[in-house]
């Protein structure tokens, strides 16, 4: 292997391809409360960490919540 192809993939995974959310914008996006999200957060249903004293949420924590949010007959569609 030479070291281009190595360069390449280490250059390639240095940034972050989805932001995290903060609570406000989850919310807006998933057209839940706040309130519910937090609750979901402190009973340890969902993973959140505090940024700058807002809680923020990882694409994959909204992702996960969609997926359980979805109807039978829209999680049937692909």
């Amino acid at each position: 292997m030479s070291r281009g192809f190595w360069h390449f993939c280490l250059k390639e995974d240095t940034f972050m391809p989805l932001k995290m959310k903060t609570l406000r914008e989850a919310s807006a996006e998933l057209g839940i409360p706040e309130k519910e999200i937090r609750a979901m957060v402190d009973l340890k249903k969902l993973r959140a960490v505090m940024k700058k004293g807002n809680l923020t949420l990882a694409p994959d924590e909204i992702a996960k919540l969609i997926r359980q949010r979805k109807t039978l007959p829209e999680s049937a569609k692909k």
